[in-house]
């Protein structure tokens, strides 16, 4: 049907050529490699569901789930309770004015998914972990709006735990976050142990800085799970470390109040419950039929409790409960609905072991609730550029403090460097891929470095074009009753395009620029589609997709305080060849809902006659804007063209090597480039900018390397080539020798005994004594040198001190064994000695030369 009824000619701001400009950067080769190695080598992982008998243990809700796992006490309960109650007292004493203040503690949520687009399924969106966060902080200040159902009998017990909760804004590497980690495991569910000894484990951040909080789908129902903090070492306190897996986990359909959740544990109570065990407190049952919970003022409780119980409920069930049970306290199994309360006792065991306890202490001091303490950035009005063009850069620094410093260089460009917050216009002359750097200092000396590298791209003139930009006439922005013409708005238009028409001089479209009037992520998991599209469609409509890049929604949000008003460059990770035709340049918007915003700008209505806009309904069919609004306009849609598109190609002199050997690389006989990007994984050096690198191999393994090769107007191409490192073999002999002199040696073998075929550098010489090292040099296969020690041995003549002369019937002296110069007997005497004067033959080893003693 068409829209023009209820269409509302609002111009928006209008911007004639003062467009600020951010960028999208063009996929780096570092997500290119790691997209790449994660789809081609990417393992299975087939989950094992061991638990079960484990999980069976558990009571369950009326709804099947586990509510939760009650954390590994320690195995001193008493000595442990017994430390905790002398802290409480000493806090009591201290008057701690600063555990009156409020605390905040940094979270990291860490999102455990099946690889489903972000607010689907268990890849929960931003607004549901938003909403947890509220949660946790509305019920931990006791600013929850149930908090006035606490019974009367119990309103002097309730409390403020004086705790606050605040997603991360530093990551451990001291860059910016959202507080947000997603990770893809692969499994559509995760048991408690593989997070507590695998996804969870690997994938923590300090926990001395962060409370780590893990979402997924948890097999066995479980909804969540906490660590109980650990001894400190601390005088009456249990020993022990700290665990190697800290912190809480969650079942999906369990965390926040929106997404996902799921009644009855749609209100983020599972999280305020864990979160409770995980500073220190036990359910309110004790874990057995009316044991303690080691906090006076809740009131001994039979079992756990499910579901929403009436007040007073159970009273008398349990020695001393005369008021009924504390079904509504949060250290219950109550549904969400019904769980509304802390106590002042469990305010003080957490504050105990906020205190005392390690990996919770030091939370007290993290500043990771605050961004980064300096960042250098900045962005260019555009980074291709014709020769002798220009650039201008804005920086975009942060900083706590006051910057009051910033030094800009400029590779390539005039000027080439510049001191000062604002830089003029960079002329850049030369074709060529250029690196920025901007260094900034605040008023605290702290100071922060940014290096885009290869961030502008300056093509020859006449190589590159830019349609439609801007398009012809006054720029504005319509809106509709509510969203965007030209853009996202209560239709729900899938996609808007731009007719282009073809130009066979310059048949390849490398990306291009779109005029964004408003962004706005809605915590959805939106995503944009950047597309050409051919001209096959029906009556000459958008056809086929042949070439896109995806971006999320939230990626263009980048000023929440207002309106973009910018310019937004996307680049095709492979040009697309257009050839001569014509074809439609735009948007498709995927996920989007009635929270989430985008806006373009366009020209005025009859600024273009014909206009040249068309849009595709929520039913699939293409319109043009003259037939669904009644206009005539051409969206802020302007496409790079160029007149050829790189090719990456690598040559190496080898693929098959032994560690420690090189591989020389060449991307020579690559075509139409503007500079390159190597990575070499393994590789020493590991990057390159050189059109050739010499790479040493350092370890075994089939590493990748990959080349990005930069071409005109933003165009890029990879190639890549997989090296096989072969661990060395070293070649082992049967030993030879020792030989005398003069002896006629063995060959020394052209094998080795495990099959190794070479040359030795000499053969073996008898000539003279002495020891004689012979090198082994392998002809084929990945192996080291290797040697063998020959020992010649000199001619040695026994001596021996003179025996007799006897008289006949003399007891003669027994004949030695070894000679006096050291030589051993060797063999049998062939007669006893006897004084007639007879012959004697010693036969002798360790000589080269038999010897006879005469008698």
């Amino acid at each position: 049907m068409k829209k023009i009824t209820l269409f509302i000619a609002a111009c928006g701001l209008f911007i004639g050529a003062s467009f600020g400009q951010n960028i999208v950067q063009k996929q780096q080769i570092q997500q290119y490699q790691a997209h790449q190695l994660n789809r081609i080598q990417s393992l299975s992982q087939n989950q094992t569901i061991s638990d079960e008998d484990r999980l069976a243990q558990y009571p369950k809700t009326p709804s099947g789930h586990i509510r939760c796992i009650a954390p590994d006490y320690h195995e001193g309960e008493a000595q442990f309770e017994n430390w905790i109650n002398e802290k409480i007292k000493e806090i009591n004493l201290s008057n701690n004015q600063a555990l009156k203040a409020t605390r905040n503690i940094p979270v990291v949520v860490h999102v455990l998914h099946n690889g489903d687009a972000v607010g689907s399924g268990e890849n929960i969106s931003v607004a549901q972990i938003q909403s947890q966060i509220d949660a946790l902080n509305e019920d931990y200040s006791a600013t929850n709006s149930d908090f006035g159902n606490t019974p009367t009998v119990f309103q002097s017990a309730a409390g403020n735990m004086d705790i606050q909760f605040c997603l991360a804004l530093t990551d451990p590497n001291g860059n910016a976050t959202t507080g947000i980690d997603r990770i893809n495991i692969g499994v559509a569910s995760v048991s408690d142990t593989d997070i507590e000894t695998n996804y969870g484990l690997n994938n923590m951040w300090d926990p001395t800085k962060y409370l780590n909080i893990f979402v997924g789908n948890i097999s066995g129902g479980l909804l969540g799970k906490a660590v109980f903090p650990t001894g400190s070492g601390l005088g009456g306190m249990p020993g022990g470390s700290a665990p190697a897996y800290d912190g809480v986990m969650c079942g999906a359909t369990a965390f926040g109040r929106v997404g996902t959740a799921a009644y009855p544990y749609n209100k983020g109570r599972s999280a305020t419950h864990e979160i409770g065990h995980w500073l220190g407190l036990r359910h309110i049952w004790g874990d057995g039929t009316c044991a303690t919970d080691y906090c006076s003022d809740t009131p001994p409780a039979q079992t756990s409790n499910f579901g929403c119980q009436t007040f007073p409920y159970n009273t008398g069930a349990c020695s001393g409960n005369t008021t009924g049970e504390m079904t509504m306290n949060y250290m219950d199994y109550s549904d969400d609905a019904c769980m509304y309360m802390f106590t002042n006792d469990q305010k003080a065991r957490m504050d105990a072991v906020l205190l005392n306890s390690p990996q919770r202490k030091e939370l007290l001091t993290s500043n990771k609730c605050m961004p980064p303490a300096i960042t250098a950035d900045f962005i260019a009005d555009i980074t291709n550029v014709n020769v002798g063009g220009t650039v201008n850069f804005t920086d975009q620094s942060v900083s706590p403090n006051t910057l009051n410093s910033w030094t800009w260089s400029f590779p390539g460009g005039t000027p080439s460097s510049y001191v000062g917050q604002t830089p003029p216009a960079i002329q850049y002359n030369t074709p060529g891929l250029y690196d920025v750097t901007l260094t900034v200092t605040d008023n605290m000396s702290a100071s922060d470095g940014e290096t885009k590298t290869g961030y502008i791209n300056v093509y020859i003139a006449g190589v590159c074009d830019t349609l439609n930009n801007p398009p012809a006439g006054t720029i504005v922005s319509y809106t509709t009753t509510d969203g965007y013409l030209a853009g996202w708005n209560e239709y729900a238009d899938i996609s808007k395009a731009e007719l282009i028409p073809g130009n066979a001089t310059y048949p390849y479209v490398t990306g291009g620029l779109f005029g964004i009037r408003s962004a706005h992520d809605g915590g959805n998991g939106a995503t944009v589609d950047f597309n050409i599209w051919d001209n096959t469609g029906a009556a000459g409509a958008p056809g086929a997709i042949i070439g896109s890049v995806t971006v999320p929604l939230a990626s263009l949000d980048f000023n929440t305080s207002g309106y973009e008003n910018s310019l937004i460059e996307i680049m095709f990770n492979q040009a697309v060849n257009v050839g001569s035709n014509d074809f439609y340049f735009g948007f498709t918007m995927n996920g989007f809902q009635a929270s989430d915003t985008l806006g373009m700008f366009s020209n005025t209505d009859g600024d273009s006659s014909p206009g040249t806009a068309w849009e595709q309904w929520s039913d699939n069919s293409w319109n043009t804007d003259a037939a669904s609004w009644g206009i005539n306009i051409t969206q802020y849609f302007a496409p790079y063209l160029s007149q050829n598109i790189p090719t990456a190609a690598i040559t190496t002199n080898t693929t098959t090597i032994c560690a420690g050997e090189t591989v020389d690389f060449d991307a020579s006989t690559s075509t139409n480039t503007t500079g390159y990007d190597w990575i070499f994984n393994g590789g020493s050096p590991s990057t390159s900018t050189n059109t050739a690198e010499t790479v040493t191999y350092a370890a075994a393994g089939s590493p990748r390397a990959y080349l990005v090769a930069y071409g005109n107007c933003g165009a890029i191409a990879i190639d890549s080539v997989d090296i096989t490192v072969n661990t060395p073999v070293v070649p082992t002999f049967t030993q030879l020798g020792p030989y005398c002199i003069g002896e006629t040696p063995a060959t020394l073998p052209t094998t080795s005994t495990n099959g190794i075929s070479g040359t030795w550098d000499a053969a073996i010489s008898t000539a003279s004594a002495g020891t004689t090292t012979y090198t082994f040099t392998p002809t084929g296969g990945c192996a080291t040198t290797a040697t063998m020690d020959v020992v010649v041995i000199a001619n040695v003549t026994p001596t021996f001190t003179q025996a007799g002369p006897y008289c006949v019937g003399d007891t003669p002296a027994t004949l030695p064994t070894t000679s006096t110069n050291g030589v051993v007997e060797h063999g049998m005497r062939q007669y006893q000695l006897q004084v007639q004067g007879q012959q004697l033959n010693i036969y002798l080893t360790g000589v080269c030369k038999q010897q006879r003693w005469m008698l």
